[in-house]
């Protein structure tokens, strides 16, 4: 062996500690960071004997991060459906104020603690015709029923005027992420062709994945040159090249 050869390989191994130790120095740094992928440092033989860093790869698990998706977009629906249940919840409860069993408190507010009010409200004035106060007390019942079908009529139109209105952001959120996943994604494909490392970039693809499913249920699917697309867990192409744009009218 050459001094020169020497030399090489004395480089070569160098670097190819330097760049280990830089890659484990990474993986310890983020050790807590979320969405960070540990990240792998390929070895391979040099043409002087010695060994070199190839690539820098990601230590991930696709079907698991595609489970992650899935119970992100579920956990995200059964969110919106609890809060507008818990709206419309105040229009049929009969125990929010419960602390008689009889009278205007019986059963809460609801409309049907109400009529049942009423019901015995009517009940009484038919048994005393001329109590003024039961005919006032029958007339109040009847104002309350009334005041209590309109506040369920408010509660409804406001459950669906506010879902309108979430519609539209996530659908204007989804289009942004897009946006921002297609230059992510662009950016892997060309530092994939140069073989360079694109794993903090993918980490942020991924990301940018799990927010738009956040906003509605999704599938991906990566190519031979790396570039991912995205579907709705129904099968419509939300980003194949290039970002699908979705459009919402509220009614």
């Amino acid at each position: 062996m050459t001094l020169s050869s020497a030399f090489n390989l004395i480089n070569s191994s160098f670097g190819a500690i330097g760049a280990q130790s830089a890659t484990i120095a990474s993986n310890v740094a983020n050790a807590n960071t979320t969405g960070y992928s540990r990240q792998v440092a390929n070895v391979v033989n040099d043409g002087y004997g010695g060994v070199a860093v190839y690539s820098v790869t990601r230590d991930a698990d696709s079907a698991l991060a595609a489970k992650l998706n899935s119970a992100t977009s579920d956990s995200a629906a059964q969110s919106a459906i609890a809060n507008g249940l818990a709206t419309l919840a105040q229009t049929v409860s009969d125990s929010s104020s419960a602390t008689t069993t009889s009278g205007s408190l019986q059963n809460g507010a609801s409309p049907q603690a109400m009529l049942g009010n009423l019901a015995s409200a009517l009940a009484t004035y038919q048994a005393q015709p001329d109590s003024a106060a039961a005919a006032q007390a029958a007339v109040l019942a009847a104002s309350n029923l009334a005041a209590s079908l309109n506040a369920g009529a408010k509660a409804v139109s406001d459950v669906r005027t506010q879902a309108d209105k979430s519609i539209g952001q996530a659908v204007d959120q989804v289009n942004s992420l897009l946006t921002q996943f297609q230059s992510v994604n662009n950016s892997i494909v060309m530092g994939l062709s140069s073989n360079a490392n694109v794993s903090s970039l993918q980490d942020k693809r991924d990301s940018i994945v799990s927010q738009i499913a956040q906003q509605i249920g999704v599938s991906t699917s990566v190519d031979g040159n790396g570039s991912m697309s995205i579907y709705t867990d129904t099968g419509l192409m939300l980003y194949q090249n290039t970002p699908a744009t979705l459009t919402f009218s509220p009614s």
